[in-house]
């Protein structure tokens, strides 16, 4: 039986904490890889806290006159999401 393009889509749900890397999917994909596989994954936890935490989005949320420590966490909100 031929394989397509992407034989199997793995999934991680956003269900678990965004710091800590999907091991178990890593390990499966590499198995089905290994198998003969194509294998793509789609991380859904990490593209779900950081759309949550977007900038523009915590920038509304924070109001119009948020205190200095907000304030100071929405300047700095780009380069700390640059770095997960």
């Amino acid at each position: 039986m031929p394989f397509s393009a992407t034989d199997v889509l793995l999934i991680q749900p956003p269900a678990t904490k965004a710091v800590e890397p999907p091991l178990g999917l890593a390990i499966l994909a590499g198995h089905l890889r290994a198998a003969g596989y194509t294998v793509a994954t789609i991380d859904a936890n990490l593209i779900t806290t950081l759309a949550l935490l977007a900038p523009e989005r915590a920038r509304r949320a924070a109001g119009e006159q948020p205190p200095t420590s907000v304030r100071r966490a929405l300047k700095q909100a780009q380069s700390s999401l640059a770095l997960v």
